[in-house]
């Protein structure tokens, strides 16, 4: 039967890989039945004799995959599950009760575009290739962007951060000295709390009416992102400029925050957009109508957009910590499952003999001793960080309620601080070489001596290797990164003498830490429903086979179906993939539903009288 299809208007086209189907189009007919992707909605229609109506081009159409997420959503509801009847019982020996709550809202990517003789039909015929030498260069260009672009923004987030926190702590200062002398201290101190509520204020409207998915540092997302998970809004304009500004008074609050992991988070939403070329959150589209648009076509699937997003998220912990090469191995180790965690371990231990080294044997005692004490108080944070996130999580639903909660820990971090200048009166003698070199706060010490308190809360820390040390073990501890926090650290020092002792109390900190639980990000993957897959399953997981975890009966297609059973199956099941058989059962492949939600919209049927769509497994 021949094949109909404008092969210059298909890139992209939504056939399935495993089935590789050569899909069938319905002969000119009278029949005015009308088929509907979605209830309720006539702007996506198609006529059995007529040319599809789409409300978008069908190279757009079927180009995006965003597009197939909205028309699933709009079709089933978020609680399209609990609909389905062909998903029936649990047959094997794990109940999904077992589950850390997953929301099952959520999508994965779909990597692959499809191998359908159509599609390669379409390759055949359209003018601009993936490999053309236009394709290439523009590839090039856009990443050069995504190095520049988080850049930027770092830039800005510290020069915002540098310049409000010194007019408030300028401020703060000159009160402290003023009424020191010439009146209460009680003053400068309830300035001080009045202006971490308001910085705190800001931080948590932005987010809790802005845009809740710029709450955090977005790592675990960004994790789950780069493993497959489609997680909605994390992406978007409005998300970076609410991450990015909430930041800035996060910190200017005095909470114990940063932008180091959010710079991560910045840089993966620079990558996916750049990518696109176009904004959800504006609702536009830069280049569908330039010259541009069909060399960008190519970068509009999932595959392409996770690649760019990958390096965006690297150019954010270059951005964040000065380590280009630790963000590369960053997107490596933390986005890439198909590398092996222990092949890459090994590395480590390979810098060879440094010159001038500052320690030797007698040092890796205390080095280990760092290292577990870093991988215990990295669990015990962990697990603490859990519990009050779970409370959080149960009590503090209402939006309101959350930016209370900002405000009431942005206060009470201030009022601890004033609390301890007036309990603690300890006076230092202050160090010749410091004269010269800073302003350390006095207050009610003599001449030639500090206010210990005061500078502990006003000052930066002191240089030092064993500090260095610390600090890598309790945040491997924390994040039970290893590979990439290892160079991160070495690059951020700008020290190679001490790589190997950093290496030693990461490596340490980690293994210590993975004894008691998971890592930070990995919990709060699991707190947000995000599934994501670790390097190795559970052991009591290990010995379990597909039908230990399948539903039954299987929800199937055969390479022949009725349309109205395609229709009644897509409309009660919440599947992304579906599995197509012989008639008599043998497997044949699978057809992901994005396929067959662009096989409706565009009636792409072998025979619409007797209302069947047709799933050929014949080769490409």
């Amino acid at each position: 039967m021949k094949q109909r299809g404008d092969w210059k208007n298909l890139d992209g086209f939504l056939g399935s890989s495993a089935t590789r189907g050569v899909i069938q189009n319905p002969p000119p007919s009278k029949n005015q039945d009308r088929v509907q992707l979605c209830s309720g909605s006539s702007d996506d229609e198609v006529d059995s004799g007529g040319a599809p109506t789409p409300n978008v081009s069908e190279e757009e159409l079927l180009l995006t995959a965003p597009w197939s997420r909205e028309i699933r959503t709009s079709c089933l509801g978020p609680r399209g599950r609990e609909k389905i009847s062909a998903y029936g019982q649990v047959i094997g020996s794990l109940s999904v009760t077992e589950s850390q709550g997953v929301d099952a809202t959520l999508e994965s990517l779909d990597y692959d575009l499809g191998s359908s003789l159509l599609r390669q039909e379409h390759i055949k015929h359209r003018t601009v290739s993936a490999g053309s030498l236009l394709t290439i260069l523009l590839r090039w260009f856009l990443l050069l962007f995504i190095g520049i672009l988080p850049a930027l923004v770092a830039t800005g987030i510290n020069l915002a951060i540098e310049t409000l926190s010194n007019a408030k702590f300028s401020f703060i200062r000159k009160m402290l000295d003023h009424y020191f002398i010439h009146g209460s201290m009680v003053i400068p101190f309830v300035v001080w709390i009045l202006m971490s509520w308001i910085s705190g204020a800001i931080a948590g409207v932005l987010v809790a009416f802005g845009e809740p998915q710029a709450a955090g540092s977005g790592i675990p997302q960004i994790k789950a992102y780069l493993n497959g998970i489609a997680v909605p809004r994390l992406m978007r304009l409005k998300t970076l400029f609410t991450k990015s500004v909430g930041v800035v008074f996060s910190v200017v609050a005095g909470l114990a925050v940063g932008k180091e992991g959010p710079m991560i988070h910045s840089g993966a939403a620079i990558g996916a957009g750049i990518c696109q070329g176009k904004s959800s959150s504006l609702g536009m589209d830069f280049i569908v109508n330039s010259r541009f648009y069909k060399i960008f076509s190519h970068y509009r699937n999932d595959g392409e957009k996770r690649d760019f997003v990958a390096c965006g998220a690297a150019a954010g912990v270059a951005a964040a910590f000065g380590a280009p090469f630790g963000g590369v191995l960053f997107a490596l180790e933390e986005g890439n499952k198909g590398v092996p965690g222990k092949l890459s371990n090994g590395g480590l231990i390979s810098f060879g003999k440094f010159e001038n080294a500052l320690y030797g044997m007698e040092t890796f005692p205390v080095l280990i001793l760092i290292g577990v004490i870093g991988g215990l108080l990295g669990a015990l944070y962990v697990q603490l960080n859990l519990l009050y996130t779970k409370v959080r999580l149960s009590f503090f639903q209402n939006r309101y309620v959350k930016v209370f909660d900002v405000i009431y820990i942005s206060g009470l971090g201030a009022a601890i601080g004033s609390t301890m200048f007036l309990l603690w009166n300890d006076c230092i003698e202050l160090p010749v070489e410091r004269h010269k070199s800073s302003h350390p706060l006095q207050l009610s010490c003599p001449g030639g001596q500090y206010h210990v308190m005061a500078n502990l809360w006003f000052a930066t820390p002191e240089d030092g290797s064993l500090h260095s040390f610390g600090a890598a073990a309790q945040l491997s501890g924390n994040v039970r990164m290893m590979v990439s926090l290892t160079l991160i650290i070495i690059e951020s020092t700008g020290n190679l003498t001490y790589s190997f002792p950093i290496v030693i109390v990461c490596m340490i900190a980690k293994y210590t830490g993975d004894y008691f639980n998971d890592g930070l990000y990995d919990v709060h993957s699991e707190l947000n429903g995000v599934p994501y897959l670790p390097w190795q399953p559970p052991v009591n997981y290990r010995s379990l086979i597909a039908r230990d975890i399948m539903t039954s009966p299987l929800c199937v297609f055969e390479v022949e179906n009725s349309l109205e059973y395609v229709w009644d199956v897509l409309k009660l099941t919440s599947h992304n993939g579906f599995p197509v058989v012989e008639p008599g059962g043998r497997f044949e492949g699978i057809i992901l539903r994005d396929h067959i939600l662009a096989m409706l919209h565009f009636r792409i049927f072998k025979d619409f009288h007797a209302r069947i769509v047709y799933l050929s497994r014949k080769s490409a």
